[in-house]
């Protein structure tokens, strides 16, 4: 039996999806279980100093896997809305302003921002700021990462070895099991160096581009057909993506921060409206 191109395009991003949530916790692992104690030893790291690095890591890898997590349970479909807007024929239901129906997802999403292939997910007005804010701390993880593995090969290597190691990850045929087991781990610590920095722009600049679609109080959708955005202040336009408690829920992930419910600049009450 084969699959259709929805059911195919479903389950790439499964795969994709699933890949996600295992290597990120595992990424985290590794940096504490692998890097940090080599940058101990290497760097001679005091209590004080060692203490400060374990919980800026445990608050990176809560906040980074929280808001993952956050994401992809939080419900953003439309749900019994019977105010003014327009009619999904698909979903055969009305559906509220800035909202439409996802192909993969089969579904309507309320404030549909865009469809996020690696988890699989609808990105709308319920969970963009668990996604903006897992973007945020990936992007600071990652910098925090780069940053010292650079140093851990720094350690390793000097110039001209770092160079030459560099120009040989890519011979499959001096990746051999035969060889010395320190060469293939500081082989596979400089693989992973530059798979940071190939992550690392990537993460910054969707992280940049959302906060500055969070601060004009527009989706992606809408910068995308180039929506002039409402004259409204930046606090509200935070308000109304991350909850009334913005300077919180940017914090962290669990923190309750309730959407606006009220008309605030030029929005209605999509709460009453979908009686979800």
């Amino acid at each position: 039996m084969f699959l259709t191109p929805l059911r195919g395009q479903r389950l790439k991003e499964a795969i994709i999806s699933y890949t996600v949530f295992l290597l990120t916790p595992a990424y985290f692992l590794f940096q504490l279980c692998v890097i940090r104690p080599y940058l101990i030893v290497r760097l001679d790291w005091g209590p004080v100093k060692h203490f400060f690095h374990i919980v800026l890591a445990s608050y990176l890898f809560t906040n980074v896997v929280g808001n993952m997590i956050y994401c992809v349970l939080t419900d953003t479909r439309v749900k019994s809305y019977r105010g003014p807007g327009s009619y999904c024929k698909i979903c055969k239901q009305k559906q509220p302003a800035n909202s439409w129906h996802c192909k993969t997802c089969d579904t309507c999403i309320m404030r549909r921002d865009h469809h996020c292939i690696l988890l699989a997910r609808c990105i709308g007005r319920n969970n963009l700021r668990y996604y903006i804010c897992y973007l945020c701390h990936l992007s600071i993880s990652l910098f925090y990462a780069t940053y010292y593995n650079y140093i851990v090969l720094r350690t390793m290597f000097d110039l001209g070895t770092f160079a030459w190691t560099t120009s040989r990850i890519f011979d499959l045929a001096d990746w051999s099991i035969f060889h010395n087991s320190l060469i293939l781990k500081s082989r596979l610590f400089v693989c992973l160096w530059y798979l940071n920095l190939i992550i690392l722009p990537i993460s910054i600049n969707l992280s940049v581009f959302h906060l500055y679609t969070a601060f004009k109080g527009l989706t992606w959708y809408e910068y995308k057909k180039g929506k002039v955005p409402a004259r409204a202040h930046w606090k509200r336009n935070l308000a109304y993506v991350f909850g009334t408690r913005w300077y919180l829920a940017l914090l962290w992930p669990s923190v309750e921060s309730p959407l606006p419910n009220k008309r605030a600049h030029g929005i209605r009450d999509l709460r009453r409206e979908t009686q979800i």
